[in-house]
């Protein structure tokens, strides 16, 4: 199966690091703990700028579900249908053709989901399959990369779109740990990409998704009254390392590659911490996957949306404008979820 198009819209409004300091000063103004444990995790974070789908001071003046919803419709679904129109109109696939489509959040968990809206602008069958994937957080995107490749299978193409404005689910009140790094890391985007049967395009050769027992405490959203508040655990980056130095050579072996004939890895920017530590884990340069620090670094993590950045990013290099000096080689698209979940999918150039 093949990435026949992908696109990409970040939020509007880009914050720098400056400007997101100066509203955490504001907002944590009566806790000086709470502001200066902020400042070490947003120097930390690896996040020099993010993108956001409404300025950064109203971010901090959100109030309950209600507004953050209309804020979500307002601002995301004229994003997710830019991005489904272009995917589509690059894919040279016309929209009649596709069989399935997966779409992917975690910040808006509608009912119906709100790629119902979207779906009759494009053009696509009324019986199209839909598949909304909602729990598996920043693992969604690659969760669905597999899922469409299997479901290609059918001769029918598959459309993904992921929508995620992870600035929305900030609460001004949450000065906990895991709040502040919300604050300082979460950013807005859409993403659409066309999956199918033949090419041109980047070849899905497989995908697998581990569960790593005894961990759904590590990760996730704590639901109280007052809306869902992450959860991130200290314990997090040594489970997903232990995992990925057993599971990843075995799911590499079932394709008849080792770790050394990667070239290039693809992988969801959650933080400079657990980029940094699964690179020393696996023994990879900072150049095999410097497209998930430029995307970190210059939009923020999106949850499930953020992979689809890294990988446009990866063919929009350098290394990929040479069709022939790339032709054969190996890139592991990689995400970590609630579960915890550790989801590869392994491509081909």
């Amino acid at each position: 199966m093949y990435i026949r198009s992908l696109e990409v819209e970040p939020g509007k409004h880009e914050a720098s690091s400056d400007e997101i300091l100066a509203e955490a000063r504001s907002w944590l103004e009566q806790e000086p703990l709470a502001f200066a444990l902020f400042a070490r995790f947003q120097s930390s974070s690896g996040v020099r700028a993010k993108r956001l789908v409404i300025p950064a001071s109203k971010v901090r003046s959100l109030q309950g579900s209600q507004e953050r919803s209309e804020i979500f419709l307002r601002e995301g679904l004229p994003m997710l249908e830019r991005v489904a129109l272009r995917a589509i109109a690059s894919s040279g696939i016309s929209p009649e053709e596709f069989g399935s489509v997966i779409f992917t959040s975690c910040s808006a968990p509608t009912i119906p989901a709100v790629d119902v809206t979207v779906l009759p602008r494009l053009g696509l069958r009324r019986d199209v399959t839909r598949l909304p994937i909602y729990q598996h957080g920043c693992a969604g995107g690659v969760v669905a990369l597999g899922l469409a490749d299997r479901l290609s299978e059918s001769g029918k193409p598959v459309l993904l779109l992921s929508l995620e404005l992870c600035s929305l689910s900030f609460f001004s009140e949450d000065t906990h740990a895991s709040g502040l790094i919300g604050a300082a890391i979460f950013a807005d985007g859409a993403a659409a990409t066309a999956i199918a049967e033949r090419g041109p395009g980047m070849r899905i050769l497989g995908s697998r998704s581990v569960l790593i027992p005894e961990t759904e405490h590590l990760m996730g959203y704590n639901v109280l009254d007052n809306g869902s508040h992450l959860r991130l655990d200290r314990e997090l980056p040594s489970a997903v390392l232990t995992e990925i130095k057993e599971s990843l050579p075995l799911f590499l072996a079932e394709h008849g590659k080792k770790l050394s004939d990667v070239s290039y890895y693809l992988m969801h920017p959650g933080g400079a911490k657990i980029l940094d530590h699964i690179e020393a884990e696996l023994g990879i340069s900072r150049d095999q996957c410097r497209w998930s620090w430029e995307v970190l670094q210059s939009v923020g993590n999106m949850s499930s949306t953020s992979i689809s950045f890294v990988i446009r990013a990866f063919l929009d290099s350098e290394e990929c404008c040479d069709p022939k000096a790339v032709a054969g080689k190996s890139a592991l698209v990689l995400g970590i979820g609630p579960g915890l979940t550790v989801q590869y999918v392994l491509c081909e150039l």
